[in-house]
């Protein structure tokens, strides 16, 4: 009842098709053409844009390079937090030297709304994608690869 309460849409435009397992392993970036391209869409279905978000970010914060057991890391420093989500004194000033600037036109303070919405989406959906992964990886133990599935779900949930 929690998660679904906290995850209850606050706009019709919450709920999109989604990548739902990106990460740095599955963004190709082609730097001479300047083009980006998504790969792996083997979890894309309809679901929350501010959980596909926050999955971004949990996973940036993950490096799957270590070369011995558990073979991943959790890079503390990288964990987004509430304040890191469009909430920081940084974003706050430019957002509201932008709708000082439009005010007139109205459109801004709509966008701000909408930011500050999604900022709050997101930052909720932060510790729902790591019980998602956690529960993923116990699942996934009887698999024959290096990765210690049981050491990155013990992971994830403590990161819930």
């Amino acid at each position: 009842a929690v998660v679904k309460k906290a995850l209850q849409p606050t706009r019709q435009e919450s709920i999109r098709l989604c990548h739902n397992d990106l990460n740095n392993e599955n963004i190709m970036l082609v730097s001479d053409k300047k083009q980006v391209y998504f790969i792996d869409y083997e979890y894309s279905r309809y679901n929350y844009v501010a959980y596909d978000i926050a999955n971004f970010l949990n996973e940036a914060s993950i490096s799957y390079r270590k070369p011995e057991t558990p073979y991943f890391e959790i890079l503390e420093e990288c964990q987004s937090t509430e304040a890191d989500i469009f909430k920081s004194p940084e974003r706050k000033s430019s957002l509201t030297q932008v709708s000082g600037r439009k005010k007139q036109e109205g459109w801004c303070s709509l966008l701000t709304e909408g930011i500050e919405i999604l900022a709050e989406e997101i930052y909720k959906c932060l510790g729902i994608c790591n019980l998602y992964w956690a529960v993923w990886s116990i699942m996934m133990d009887n698999s024959h690869t290096s990765l210690d599935y049981i050491e990155h779900g013990r992971q994830r949930l403590e990161l819930f």
